[in-house]
């Protein structure tokens, strides 16, 4: 078969980020191997959408950190900032600045209409943070737009979970923010360390 997409999404995980083959994958075929015309493996059989035939989907060899598998379990760190996934859709001009802000409780019309404007595209918004958290004590806020995360370029909080899963528990990364003040965006550089998930988590 051939891929048919990439960076799929089923809202089945927490870290999503799926190559979606047209090869079928049926009832037990989930870890094997996607090869491509090289002899290279670059992906795992994950899942299938059972709605509609021939419609799987399998994890990046990338994403499924083999080099750490091996030494034992893959673990999501602590960030304790919760992220807009996908920007929402747009509507009228006042009813967006109105649910920005709702989420992020910014009341400056200017600071509305600017981030309206940059959450387009290319970002991901922070919409609530705890306090004690790594993001609280490296003064992520909320209303700040992701833009970068461990060196990378982020376009959605998607990618951001799926920078957190690569980023390693104890190591410090950098996340770069955008931020509103009085109508004017600033671009700032965070330094965040990970911690290990909570309990439950």
């Amino acid at each position: 078969g051939s891929v048919s997409g990439l960076h799929r999404y089923l809202d089945m995980n927490f870290v999503e980020d799926f190559i979606q083959p047209d090869a079928a994958i049926n009832p037990g075929n989930s870890g094997g191997v996607l090869i491509n015309d090289q002899g290279e493996v670059v992906g795992l059989t994950s899942a299938k959408y059972m709605m509609a035939d021939n419609l799987g989907f399998a994890v990046s060899i990338e994403l499924a950190m083999l080099d750490r598998l091996m030494k034992g379990e893959v673990k999501l760190g602590e960030f304790g900032a919760g992220v807009m996934l996908d920007n929402f859709p747009r509507t009228s001009g006042f009813e967006d600045l109105r649910r920005l802000n709702e989420i992020t409780d910014i009341d400056d019309l200017e600071s509305l209409m600017t981030l309206s404007r940059l959450t387009k595209e290319n970002c991901s918004l922070i919409t609530k943070v705890e306090r004690d958290s790594p993001a609280g004590k490296a003064d992520v806020q909320r209303g700040d737009l992701i833009t970068g995360f461990n060196g990378r370029v982020v376009k959605s909080g998607r990618e951001v979970r799926v920078q957190m899963l690569a980023a390693e528990i104890g190591k410090e990364v950098e996340v770069r923010v955008t931020r509103l003040e009085k109508g004017v965006a600033k671009e700032l550089t965070l330094k965040v360390t990970l911690t290990e998930p909570k309990q439950g988590k």
